[in-house]
């Protein structure tokens, strides 16, 4: 897609809010690669957006080059039980996680972090 193209050259980028956006498994299959390239992102909100559990699995791949993230919002996605533990997985290596919402109302699953009792 055209964004994912841009994206590409947007390295330097700190904040990223593409929240309700639309944003489905496909979409995110597009801007995953590019996403884990800006490896000086910080904060980056997801959240409203129809990523469901296959989207997560790109997503998480991308989490492993963001180790300087320290805010993710990627609630109201359903993600699923499934989706979920991609996603929580790929927060190990996001050793400057502060913040974290994955939670999502609508199929009452939620995963709640509390960054000072996860080990890394």
């Amino acid at each position: 897609s055209n964004f994912a193209e841009a994206m590409s050259f947007m390295k330097n980028v700190v904040k990223l809010d593409l929240s309700g956006n639309n944003l489905g498994p496909d979409s995110i299959s597009s801007i995953s690669q590019p996403l884990g390239r800006m490896v000086r992102l910080e904060e980056l909100d997801l959240s409203f957006n129809k990523i469901g559990g296959s989207g997560a699995k790109g997503l998480a791949e991308a989490f492993g080059f963001l180790q300087d993230m320290t805010s993710l919002n990627i609630g109201d996605n359903d993600l699923g039980p499934a989706g979920m533990l991609e996603i929580s997985a790929a927060l190990q290596s996001m050793t400057r996680m502060k913040h974290f919402n994955i939670r999502s109302p609508s199929n009452h699953s939620s995963l709640t972090l509390n960054p000072s009792a996860v080990q890394f």
